[in-house]
């Protein structure tokens, strides 16, 4: 049971870090787009797949998941 917990500690961490990596990437991106476009207006699109698709994205995933299993891990044991 002790594993389970872990587990489903690091799932939960994954998903908030992913929302996480999700907003501040799309504040970053629409700060350079306003950059490009100036103030004369525009669109803006944004492919949250391909966000994903980074290796940054893949480590900071796999750093979450290890956390929150370690942290429920350490706690419980």
């Amino acid at each position: 049971m002790l594993y389970v917990k872990s587990i489903l500690a690091g799932l939960v961490t994954l998903f908030l870090s992913a929302l996480l990596f999700i907003a501040i990437q799309l504040f970053r991106l629409l700060r350079i787009a306003r950059e490009e476009i100036g103030m004369t207006g525009g669109e803006v699109g944004i492919d949250v797949i391909s966000l994903f698709k980074s290796p940054r994205s893949w480590i900071v995933a796999l750093i979450a998941f290890a956390v929150g299993f370690w942290w429920q891990f350490r706690r419980a044991s």
